[in-house]
């Protein structure tokens, strides 16, 4: 894995050009009718406005809805409730909140291996897999890793996780007061496709076969998660996984691109519908989530966003 910090932003910090503005904070993109002119920051306790021909948003797939519904950007009824004037009607922003379920079966380390540090496998081992009775081609991925954090007095635990890597499922968020200092409301959306809850299931099922393999006896000890009455049935296993489902913290899609401004809210160029010189080049303009990390995939997308931009300002059309 390689940052964009490390990729573009250090190669770039001795440029005249280019002015880092450090413990800052974006409160809204500042516009002229619908046309982005700058945004408003916060810094040192003082709100300053940044002028700009071009805006872009690189904020995330959380970060950048927010701010736009907050510029008075995105579905017109939700801005209203929050006393802003609403500048221009996107329904799709905040909506269409992806991202990769996972959720871990757990087991004690032996005795032999008390001490995590000790623990002979790497931190993390993945393999991409179909899971079982799917028709969708590799959907799933189950990870091996070393467990520390979250469990009872930080114990060692041996973890085989199960992801959701062609989740169907789509969560939303909403802004909840016009403070951008207050984080928006987010439901992740989880298993409203039951579809996605079966295939779930049977990943589980399958990283507890895995985990009890002869080849791990060595590491493994008793079962910590799920316990025994999860596995009653199929309806407990799946109440258990509902209750224990985590993020992957790749979230995507909440700005999405498309050609319809009732259901997205980007062009194929990452430029937001009926607002000029405004653009997004980070998580959300996803459809959906890639099968893997996405991070390559949204510096892909910026990069082709980029050379858009420059092609544009050469022909004189910002």
């Amino acid at each position: 894995r390689y940052s964009s910090a490390l990729a573009y932003l250090a190669p770039a910090r001795a440029r005249p050009n280019l002015t880092i503005l450090a413990n800052a904070m974006a409160r809204r993109v500042r516009t002229d009718g619908t046309r982005a002119t700058g945004v408003e920051i916060e810094r040192a306790g003082e709100r300053v406005v940044l002028e700009a021909g071009e805006v872009v948003l690189s904020a995330g797939a959380i970060g950048t809805p927010h701010l736009l519904v907050l510029s008075g950007i995105g579905p017109a009824a939700d801005v209203a409730r929050l006393g802003i004037l609403p500048l221009v009607d996107l329904p799709g922003v905040g909506r269409n909140l992806r991202n990769h379920p996972l959720v871990a079966t757990a087991w004690s380390a032996s005795e032999r291996y008390a001490d995590a540090r000790e623990l002979p496998i790497p931190w993390q081992v993945q393999l991409r897999t179909t899971a079982p009775g799917s028709s969708d081609h590799n959907d799933a991925c189950l990870g091996v890793a070393v467990l520390t954090k979250r469990t009872p007095n930080h114990e060692p635990r041996i973890g085989v996780s199960a992801l959701l890597m062609h989740a169907r499922s789509a969560g939303e968020l909403h802004v909840r007061t016009t403070d951008p200092h207050v984080q928006p409301e987010i439901d992740l959306g989880f298993f409203r496709e039951p579809t996605d809850l079966d295939r779930m299931r049977e990943m589980v099922r399958l990283a507890l076969d895995l985990g009890v393999r002869p080849e791990l006896d060595a590491l493994r000890a008793a079962l910590a998660q799920p316990a025994m009455e999860d596995l009653a049935s199929g309806a407990a296993l799946g109440d258990w996984i509902k209750r224990s489902v985590l993020t992957s913290h790749h979230p995507c899609g909440t700005a999405r691109m498309g050609a319809d401004p009732k259901t997205s809210v980007l062009n194929g160029f990452c430029q937001a519908h009926d607002v000029k010189n405004l653009f997004v080049t980070d998580g959300a303009p996803l459809v959906t989530n890639p099968d893997k990390n996405p991070t390559l995939t949204i510096m892909a997308l910026s990069w082709r966003a980029s050379e858009h931009l420059l092609d544009e300002a050469r022909q004189g059309n910002l």
